[in-house]
């Protein structure tokens, strides 16, 4: 795989992962973190164009069917990390979209 998939993947799972977490973790009783909360917080508004962006930046670098299949084990895989980790997800989702951008700075300076 290379930096720009890589890429792709976990900034479309980690901005699931934030723009869901603070309804799912009302309605599951879980903590919500401070950056979580405010839906105008730079991490949530970060999170939407990274969901967003990545979705449409894969139509350009695969296949349709491709974006439609990894969008759709994209979001079976932050349900998972979410359920599992419960209030941890938060720092991992974060911990994610940072990786995704490194990666994507990484693949635009080596071409």
């Amino acid at each position: 795989m290379t930096n720009l998939q890589l890429s792709i993947i976990f900034l479309f799972i980690s901005g699931l992962m934030i723009t869901t977490y603070k309804d799912y973790a009302r309605k599951k009783g879980w903590a919500i973190g401070e950056y979580f909360d405010s839906d105008s917080s730079i991490l949530r508004i970060l999170g939407t164009i990274s969901f967003l962006g990545s979705f449409i930046a894969g139509f350009f670098h695969f296949k349709w069917y491709f974006v439609v299949i990894g969008a759709v084990v994209g979001w079976i895989i932050s349900l998972l990390i979410t359920n599992i980790m419960k209030t941890n997800s938060q720092w991992i989702s974060t911990l994610l979209l940072v990786i995704g951008f490194v990666l994507l700075v990484i693949y635009f300076f080596k071409s």
